[in-house]
């Protein structure tokens, strides 16, 4: 993997897995950059785990029905596939919180939703999501000290979490979700930096 220089001041810390979910079109930027030193918002966050169950077309093709009103157009179909399986709820019944910062717990709780594990049947606890995630190995014990004493959680870490999730199995099986998605194909152009300052 080709790795792009941090921006003065900002270590990147997984800008490899960007990179690589970026090769397989499971990671896009904006505006030519992964703006891996920014956070993650809620919406951002739904189309992250759309594209990591390779569901991105699906989504875009699905007609959703959702009860929030503070979901943009380009949001809708991504937010409205989640909901539709079970991966989100609301911030209230009719409100997503789209525009809000996504934390760790909440990123955390959608990923292991998407490897179907279920914080409603006793699964884990969505707010200890990180105890879930270190147990099943998806990150190590310096990223769960991080994640537990910490309030930053920024797109670097996302795309990082996304990429170990890729070779976690499903629950109750021995197949890896890498093993059982359709990748999407490459996208198209020069891969973007890794901040806007690069």
């Amino acid at each position: 993997l080709c790795l792009i220089p941090a921006s003065a001041g900002y270590e990147v810390k997984h800008g490899d897995a960007a990179a690589a979910l970026w090769e397989e079109g499971l990671f896009l930027g904006s505006g030519g950059s992964f703006d891996l030193d920014k956070p993650l918002t809620r919406a951002a966050g739904a189309a992250m785990i759309v594209r990591l169950l390779g569901k991105e077309a699906e989504a875009k093709e699905g007609n959703y029905t959702i009860p929030f009103t503070d979901v943009a157009d380009w949001a809708k179909p991504y937010i409205g596939y989640c909901y539709s399986n079970g991966i989100v709820n609301g911030t209230s019944e009719n409100t997503y919180g789209s525009n809000d910062n996504m934390t760790v717990a909440q990123y955390l709780t959608l990923v292991l939703r998407a490897l179907d594990y279920d914080d409603k049947t006793g699964d884990f606890s969505w707010n200890k999501a990180a105890d879930k995630a270190f147990e099943l190995g998806m990150i190590n014990q310096r990223s769960y000290t991080q994640y537990t004493t910490t309030k930053d959680f920024l797109r670097d870490d996302a795309a990082g979490i996304a990429y170990a999730a890729l070779s976690q199995k499903l629950k109750g099986t021995n197949k890896a979700l890498m093993s059982s998605i359709t990748l999407p194909d490459r996208p198209n152009g020069k891969m973007p930096v890794y901040t806007s300052a690069d």
